[in-house]
């Protein structure tokens, strides 16, 4: 009987308990200061801007040289360094000589065949600080051409063009016998025609195996021998005849155009700071205006976004240790494509105050090695639905 009656009793405690209900239970147990309200919005640009700058490419990995128009120009300058192997070409006879470049990337290649002229430089140089403008100070010899690179240029292939073996006579002995002899600094490659499109050589920051190469062939007491240099400096530089006009939002590698977009955060800065918002989440959209890009497929699809800096300073300033890279999203068929960039850290720094919002600077992610060109819609386009955006998550207590 007792084992019945305590069986009951707990019976009649479970269906009291669930009769109850526990949310008033729980609403006391809640701090209401710890309560999250968690909100959308989108934050459209308010203005933005193209412009170019000027930097060295001369660590690239990729060497470029053509034409795009009549306005462009690239120019790849390369000059080998001697080693100790220099001296066997001592009081012999040059009997030919080769230079080899490796070729990975084409922009718009004209048709077959594409000619590059090889001249000599007669100035000094550095690929750390040469920038397009260093270029009126170069002196590249106009009246003698070395040699031509005339090929169809195909991706992933070896180009060899001869080069004028008294040139490289003098060269050898400038090094040889420095006192009595005027120094050469390399070679120029400049286009023969227009257009030709942008090829682009592997320079000597690749692996060994596609190093650029001079080969000498001589002929010294009878015997026939050669050297083999894979070594120098080299750099390319790309320019314009009269300066473009650049539409926002432009991003441009290999002539340094960039852009700024700025954005108004002022009403999640401006909110008390007990209740400043956390970012959960912070998509950076742009959209791509596909009849004005120019794209090679052979380097990433992908624009770096940085924090800008004040512009009246340098213009071309940026925060570079703060930086995201942007990659274009699946879209629905027919419709523009979108690169999204994740700036929840970039928005957070904005609205506590830890960086000064000058806004975002772009560009292309292989900035350095290539040409391509993205055009993406401005804060003044016509739907404003393409206009730059960032769709914000947040929460506030």
């Amino acid at each position: 009987m007792k084992k019945l009656s305590l069986s009951v009793f707990f019976l009649i405690l479970l269906i009291v308990g669930c009769a109850e209900k526990p949310k008033n239970i729980g609403d006391s147990l809640l701090d209401q200061s710890d309560i999250f309200n968690i909100e959308d919005i989108v934050v459209y640009s308010s203005s933005d801007t193209s412009y170019r700058i000027a930097y060295a490419a001369g660590f690239s990995s990729t060497l470029l040289a053509g034409k795009l128009s009549n306005n462009d120009e690239s120019i790849t300058l390369i000059n080998f360094l001697p080693d100790e192997s220099i001296d066997s070409l001592k009081d012999a006879v040059i009997d030919t000589v080769e230079l080899s470049l490796f070729i990975e990337y084409r922009l718009q290649p004209a048709s077959p065949m594409i000619e590059l002229d090889i001249k000599k430089i007669e100035t000094s140089w550095s690929q750390s600080t040469f920038t397009y403008d260093s270029l009126p100070l170069l002196q590249i010899s106009a009246d003698s051409i070395l040699g031509t690179f005339k090929d169809s240029m195909n991706y992933n292939a070896t180009i060899i063009a001869q080069i004028n073996k008294d040139y490289i006579r003098r060269w050898a002995d400038s090094y040889i016998d420095t006192g009595n002899h005027s120094k050469f600094y390399g070679f120029a490659l400049q286009a023969r025609t227009i257009p030709t499109g942008l090829i682009g050589f592997t320079s000597f920051n690749s692996p060994l195996e596609i190093f650029p190469r001079l080969l000498i062939k001589y002929t010294k007491n009878g015997t026939r021998d050669s050297v083999v240099l894979t070594y120098g400096e080299d750099t390319f530089v790309s320019k314009f005849a009269t300066p473009p006009t650049l539409t926002p939002i432009t991003v441009q590698g290999s002539f340094g155009i960039r852009s700024k977009i700025n954005f108004n955060l002022d009403y999640l800065k401006n909110k008390p700071l007990v209740n400043r918002p956390t970012i959960n989440k912070a998509s950076l959209e742009l959209t791509l205006d596909t009849t004005a890009n120019t794209l090679s497929g052979y380097v990433p699809d992908s624009v770096v976004a940085f924090l800008a800096m004040d512009s009246s300073i340098v213009s071309d300033r940026s925060d570079s240790t703060i930086f995201v890279f942007g990659y274009r999203k699946e879209v629905v068929p027919n419709s523009s494509p979108i690169y999204s960039f994740n700036v929840a850290n970039n928005v957070q720094r904005w609205i506590n105050g830890l960086k000064p919002n000058y806004g975002l600077t772009l560009r292309w992610a292989a900035e350095f090695s290539s040409a391509d060109k993205v055009v993406f819609f401005s804060s003044t386009a016509a739907d404003s639905t393409k206009r730059p955006k960032i769709k914000i998550t947040y929460s506030t207590k």
